[in-house]
């Protein structure tokens, strides 16, 4: 039997509100839930998730350019 010499991951995310700054970590369990129940809010505003060791929000999302509608 061999050993995985890779250490276990860690749970890094959390959900942070800029408005307090009040700090969750979450689990892929909750993210997926949260697709069908919606995602948390805090504060009246909808938290973000960040990674706890970069400390900054993921906000800006990567997506392609639209394409034409005329075209």
């Amino acid at each position: 039997m061999s050993r995985d010499p890779r250490p276990p991951a860690k749970n890094r995310r959390e959900l942070y509100c800029a408005t307090c700054g009040r700090a969750d970590r979450v689990t892929t369990g909750a993210l997926l839930r949260f697709t069908k129940e919606g995602w948390p809010k805090c504060c009246g505003e909808t938290m973000a998730l960040r990674d706890r060791d970069q400390g900054e929000a993921n906000t800006e999302l990567d997506l392609p350019p639209l394409r034409d509608q005329d075209g």
